[in-house]
């Protein structure tokens, strides 16, 4: 997959897929049932540095949250209520209430010091660019700690969302509902770091 990615010019976002054969698959392609996986290349959506979250706390509509793909539909109806209500995210929490995650982001916040993120046993989706950061912290000293949080508790925090697209985003503004946001000093450097990470393709 890696060999198909343009080399020269443009911005690309591609999509790798595993795809299941249907059932009256034709002769030549996978038996009915079996797996084969898709390439898409696409342009890049343009990337913003800040995020305004929806924040009238959307209950998880998802079937499989710990795997990206089943679920995009669903994502993406929320993601455009949350357009309408002129945010960038949507915020997803449990049926009673703990924050865990945006529809397309996974969601980081600062308590003092402390780096935190929804606990283990919350329905998330392992995000990669969390994941960095948060070994990022580790690696540099800075405690790391998975919490249960709802909304309120986010209140005057630095909060980010962050993915694959974006990277790190602060949150500036939670639409739809009032709740302070905090400025947030932090996330220039952290986002300094992570624009040291790509590499050039061979």
């Amino acid at each position: 997959m890696a060999d198909l990615l343009p080399r020269d010019t443009g911005a690309w976002f591609p999509r790798v897929e595993l795809e299941r054969a249907p059932a009256d698959a034709p002769p030549g392609t996978p038996l009915p049932g079996a797996h084969r996986p898709l390439y898409r290349l696409r342009p890049a959506p343009a990337r913003s540095t800040t995020a305004r979250v929806w924040g009238m706390a959307v209950r998880d509509p998802r079937r499989t949250p710990r795997h990206k793909g089943p679920d995009l539909a669903a994502l993406a109806a929320v993601r455009a209520r949350a357009a309408a209500a002129d945010a960038d995210e949507a915020l997803l929490v449990t049926a009673d209430g703990v924050v865990i995650e945006a529809a397309n982001s996974s969601l980081l916040w600062w308590e003092g010091e402390t780096l935190c993120h929804p606990a283990g046993e919350l329905p998330v989706l392992p995000g990669v660019t969390a994941a960095l950061l948060l070994d990022h912290a580790t690696r540099t000293g800075v405690p790391v700690r998975p919490v249960r949080r709802r909304l309120s508790a986010l209140a005057d925090l630095e909060v980010w969302v962050t993915n694959a697209l974006h990277g790190l985003r602060p949150v500036t503004a939670w639409t739809g509902i009032t709740l302070p946001t905090a400025a947030p000093p932090r996330a220039p450097a952290w986002q300094s770091w992570l624009d040291t990470l790509p590499t050039p393709l061979p």
